[in-house]
C-alpha cells in the first residue's frame, strides 16, 4: 500500500474564511449545509495549514510541490515547481483543461522527482486551483494511497 499523503489548505482555508465573513457581516445564506459545508470539510485530514507544515518539514520527509504558474522567488525551500494548471491540460484535446493521459503525467511526476511513496504537500497561491488540480491528478491516477 503506498503511503503517498496529499494535503492541501487554500481552497479549504478559502471556503471557511468566506462563510465566517458572511456570517459576521449578517449576509444571510439561505441554505444552512452550505455554511456548514464551508465551515467544515469532511476529509480535513488531508488539510495541512503552515504551522503543521512547518513541523512535518523539521520532523519526516515532505515532497513539496509548488503549483503555481509562476514560482518566482517565493518557493518554499525544499520545493519543486510544478505548474500544474497549464502542465496538466491536454493542449490537442478540444475540450478546454482536459486532463492529460496517464502516461505523459506519470512521466511528468518521475521528471520532477515524485515516487509513490512520497508523503505530499502541494501548494498554490490561495486563489487558483492548482493544488486541487494535481490533487486530483495524483489521485485518479493512482497515486494516493486513499487513506482519506
Amino acid at each position: 500500500m503506498r503511503s503517498l499523503l496529499l494535503l492541501i489548505s487554500c481552497f479549504t482555508l478559502l471556503l471557511q474564511t468566506s462563510a465566517v465573513a458572511c456570517q459576521a457581516s449578517g449576509v444571510t445564506i439561505a441554505d444552512e449545509a452550505i455554511v456548514d459545508t464551508l465551515l467544515t470539510y469532511p476529509n480535513q485530514q488531508l488539510l495541512v495549514g503552515a504551522t503543521e507544515l512547518y513541523e512535518r518539514l523539521e520532523s519526516q520527509p515532505v515532497f513539496l510541490i509548488d503549483a503555481r504558474e509562476e514560482a518566482g522567488d517565493s518557493l518554499i525551500p525544499g520545493a519543486v515547481h510544478f505548474s500544474a494548471i497549464s502542465k496538466l491540460t491536454d493542449p490537442d484535446n478540444p475540450v478546454a483543461s482536459y486532463l492529460i493521459g496517464p502516461e505523459l503525467f506519470g512521466e511528468m511526476m518521475r521528471e520532477i522527482g515524485l515516487t509513490d511513496n512520497d508523503n505530499v504537500v502541494i501548494y498554490d497561491s490561495g486563489n487558483s486551483l492548482a493544488s486541487a488540480r494535481l490533487f486530483y491528478a495524483l489521485d485518479y491516477y493512482g497515486f494516493s494511497a486513499k487513506s482519506a
